[in-house]
C-alpha cells in the first residue's frame, strides 16, 4: 500500500501508473494520483478486434464529494502551468487485486475501486463511505469521453457523441453508463472561460498535458477531452454508489456477483501459481494482463507490453514458459501454442499479427521460430504431455526445419558447419530489432549468438522427439553435432573470456546479453568451465538490480539514459539500456555453473521491489536506464518482463 509520501507529491504520484484488462484486448490505466499521464491512459480503451485494433472511448471520472475536489489534472496554456491538485485529499492506494483508493476529506472517508470483468466489455467503478462524522456526503462525478484511436493524440472527430439517456454513440459504436445514482446530460457549451480567463468550449478541457509524454517520450502535443455525463448522489455511511461502462446493453446489474466471480478468479489464479509465495502469487496475477483471445484465430495470444505493444511472435514464445506453465495455465499454453502454429509459413513463425483486419502478417524474425522449440521444450518439462505435441505441433517444428535447410525469407539458412545465418547489414531480425528510417541501430546480421544456442537446443528437442515417435530420423542429431562441433573454436573470444556477440564479415566482440543463453539454455555448447567465465563477464559487465544491460558502459557506443524524440530513444533501446526479461536467464546460468541457490532472490530483490512500488503498480516495466537509479522507461508493463521475474522465483529460488 503506497500513502502520503508518494501520492502526495504530484510527480512520484504521476509517474506510478495502474493496470487493468479484460482477456480481450481492452483495459484502463492512469496515474495512480488521478493523473491523465499518458494519451493510453482511460477509463476504457476498448479493443475493437480482439485483442487489437484499440479506440480511447471512455476517457476519465472526476470526483467531487461534499464539494470538494478528488480529481487531479494538468494542462498547459500561453506556456503556463496549472495543476489541480486532488491528489491531495488521497490517503492512500493499493491493488489488491483491484486499483483502489481512499479519500480523506474533512471527516470522511471514502473508497474508490475499478475492476473489469473477465472476458466482459466492461469496466465498473464502485465508491463506498467507509466512515464519516456526516450523517449524508454528497458525491458528485463528471465523465469525459474522447473516441479516438489509441495511438492518436487529439480527437479528430471534433467529438461528434451523440446521447441517448445512457447511451453514449461515437459514430457506428454505443457504450452505455449505468448507474444507482442520478446521471444527467451536460448541456454542450460553446463557450466558457479557462483559468487565465481565455474563452474555450465549456463542455471541453483543453490543453490537457500528457506528463510522462512530454517528459520522457519528447512529444509535446496537448490534448482535450468532453466533458458530456455527470452522476450525484447521497450516501450514508457503508453505502455503495457504482459506475459501469459498457459495450453491451444490460437488462440486469448485480454489482456484488460480478465482483465475487472475478475475485474467485483472480484467487484461483493465485492458487494455480504458488500456495503460499506472496510474490509468485501477485505475479500470477500480473500475467493475467498479458494472456489474451485472439478474435482472428480464435485462440489465446499473448500482448507483448502495455500500452502501445500488440501480440508477436518473439515475445510471446519468450514470454509463454512464464506466463502460462509457471502459473499452471497449460490450456492457454495449448491454445497459444496451436495459434502460431497455424500461422507458421516457410518455416517462419509472425513476428507481428495484423493490428486491423486485412493487413498481412510480418515474418521479419531470425528467432521467433528458434524460440517456439524452447517454449515446446519447457512445454514438456511442466506436462509431460508428449500426446499433444506429437498430434497438433511436431508436424509444424518438421516443416521449420526442413524450411531452414533449404533456406527461407531474409536468406535465413544453416550453412556448411551447422551455424543458423540470416538477413543483412541492413535488416534487424533478432531481438535488438530497432531501426530508424533505414538505419538498422544494432545490426546483429550474420551468425548471432544466442540463435545459434537456440537452434542447437531446438535439434536436440528434435531429436528426442523423433526417438520418442518412432521416426529415429538422424538429421536432427546430425544438424545438432555439426553446429556443436563448430561452435566453440568459431564464437569463443579468448581475449575478453567470452562469446562474439554475433558473425558476419568479421566477428563482432561487443559484450552484450545475448551470450548468457548458450549457458542457461538445457543443451550446452560449451565446457563448464568456459560457462563459468561467461556468466562471470556477464554479471561483471550487464548485470544490475532490474536486468541486464544491453551494451557494457566501457564501450563507446554505450548511452545510460533512455529519453527524449524517437531518434533519441531508439538510438539507445539497445546501445545500454537495462532490460529486465533476460534476467531469468542470467539466473538460470548464475545457478547452473555456482550450483547455489542461496543468492537468486536477492539478485532479484530490485525487480520485487520495481514490481510493488515503481512504475506500474503489480506489473514490470519493459526497460530502465542504464545508468543508475535505473529508472524505469518504455511500456510500463511488459509480458517478458513479468514472465522471467516469475519464472526465475520460480524455477530457481
Amino acid at each position: 500500500m503506497l500513502g502520503r509520501s508518494i501520492l502526495g507529491n504530484y510527480t512520484e504520484g504521476t509517474n506510478r501508473e495502474w493496470l487493468l484488462s479484460n482477456g480481450l484486448g481492452s483495459f484502463c490505466s492512469g496515474s495512480i494520483n488521478g493523473n491523465l499521464a499518458r494519451s493510453y491512459h482511460g477509463m476504457f480503451i476498448k479493443s475493437f478486434m480482439p485483442p487489437l485494433d484499440r479506440m480511447m472511448t471512455f476517457h476519465k471520472i472526476e470526483e467531487s464529494l461534499n464539494e470538494t475536489d478528488l480529481f487531479t489534472y494538468k494542462t498547459i496554456d500561453a506556456n503556463k502551468e496549472y495543476i489541480h491538485k486532488g491528489f491531495e485529499n488521497i490517503e492512500s492506494f493499493e491493488v489488491n487485486p483491484f486499483p483502489k483508493w481512499v479519500f480523506s476529506v474533512n471527516g470522511t472517508l471514502l473508497e474508490k475501486e475499478i475492476f473489469m470483468p473477465f472476458e466482459k466489455e466492461m469496466v465498473v467503478t464502485r465508491y463506498r463511505i467507509l466512515a464519516s462524522a456526516k450523517e449524508i456526503n454528497k458525491l458528485e462525478t463528471n465523465l469525459f469521453f474522447d473516441y479516438r484511436d489509441y495511438h492518436e493524440i487529439l480527437n479528430e472527430r471534433k467529438f461528434n457523441f451523440e446521447i441517448k439517456e445512457n447511451k453514449v454513440s461515437f459514430s457506428d459504436k454505443s457504450m452505455y453508463i449505468y448507474t444507482n445514482g442520478k446521471l444527467d446530460e451536460i448541456p454542450f457549451t460553446e463557450e466558457g472561460k479557462d483559468f487565465y480567463g481565455n474563452k474555450i468550449q465549456g463542455s471541453i478541457r483543453k490543453n490537457i498535458a500528457y506528463d510522462i509524454e512530454l517528459g520522457e517520450r519528447g512529444r509535446n502535443d496537448l490534448a482535450s477531452s468532453c466533458k458530456l455525463l455527470k452522476t450525484s448522489i447521497e450516501l450514508k455511511k457503508r453505502e455503495d454508489f457504482y459506475l459501469i461502462a459498457s459495450f453491451d446493453k444490460l437488462d440486469n446489474i448485480d454489482i456484488d456477483l460480478l465482483y465475487k466471480n472475478e475475485i474467485e478468479r483472480i484467487n484461483k489464479l493465485k492458487d494455480m501459481t504458488s500456495k503460499e509465495d506472496k510474490i509468485l502469487r501477485d505475479l500470477g496475477v500480473a500475467c493475467d494482463d498479458f494472456i489474451t483471445y485472439r478474435k482472428g484465430t480464435d485462440g489465446k495470444t499473448i500482448l507483448a507490453g502495455y500500452p502501445w505493444f500488440g501480440d508477436w511472435g518473439r515475445d510471446t514464445m519468450i514470454a509463454l514458459p512464464g506466463l502460462t506453465l509457471s502459473t499452471g495455465r497449460f490450456e492457454d499454453a495449448k491454445s497459444i501454442l496451436k495459434t502460431f502454429a497455424k500461422y507458421c509459413s516457410n518455416g517462419m513463425l509472425p513476428n507481428v499479427f495484423p493490428a486491423f483486419e486485412g493487413e498481412k502478417l510480418q515474418y521479419n524474425t531470425i528467432d521467433a521460430a528458434p524460440w517456439y522449440f524452447f517454449a515446446v521444450l519447457k512445454y514438456l518439462e511442466y506436462t509431460d504431455d508428449y500426446n499433444f505435441i506429437e498430434k497438433e505441433i511436431y508436424p509444424t517444428l518438421k516443416k521449420i526445419v526442413e524450411h531452414h535447410i533449404q533456406g527461407t525469407c531474409y536468406n535465413i539458412h544453416i550453412d556448411n558447419k551447422g551455424f543458423l545465418n540470416g538477413g543483412d547489414k541492413n535488416t534487424q531480425l533478432t531481438w535488438m530489432d530497432v531501426k530508424y528510417k533505414g538505419w538498422a541501430v544494432t545490426p546483429r546480421y550474420g551468425k548471432p549468438v544466442e540463435i545459434q544456442a537456440l537452434w542447437y537446443n531446438g535439434m536436440k528437442l528434435m531429436q528426442k522427439l523423433s526417438e520418442k515417435f518412432g521416426e529415429n530420423d538422424s538429421l536432427y542429431s546430425n544438424l545438432a553435432d555439426k553446429l556443436k562441433e563448430n561452435f566453440e573454436k568459431t564464437f569463443w573470444n579468448e581475449k575478453d573470456s567470452c562469446l562474439y556477440d554475433y558473425i558476419a564479415e568479421e566477428k563482432n566482440a561487443d559484450i552484450r546479453p545475448n551470450q548468457i543463453f548458450v549457458v542457461s539454455l538445457p543443451y550446452s555448447l560449451l565446457t563448464e568451465e568456459k560457462e563459468k567465465l561467461i556468466v562471470d563477464n556477464v554479471f561483471k559487465n550487464l548485470y544490475t538490480s532490474h536486468g541486464l544491460k544491453s551494451l557494457d558502459k566501457s564501450n563507446p557506443h554505450y548511452k545510460g539514459i533512455y529519453f527524449g524524440n524517437l531518434y533519441d530513444r531508439d538510438s539507445c533501446y539497445h546501445q545500454g539500456t537495462v532490460w529486465a526479461w533476460p534476467i531469468g536467464h542470467f539466473i538460470g546460468a548464475y545457478n547452473k555453473v555456482y550450483k547455489d541457490k542461496s543468492a537468486n532472490r536477492t539478485l532479484l530483490n530490485g525487480l520485487i521491489h520495481h514490481f510493488y512500488d515503481e512504475g506500474c503498480i503489480n506489473s514490470i516495466s519493459e526497460i530502465f536506464d542504464g545508468d543508475k537509479p535505473f529508472k524505469a522507461r518504455g511500456c510500463f508493463a511488459q509480458a517478458w518482463s513479468v514472465s522471467e521475474l516469475l519464472r526465475a522465483l520460480k524455477e530457481y529460488c
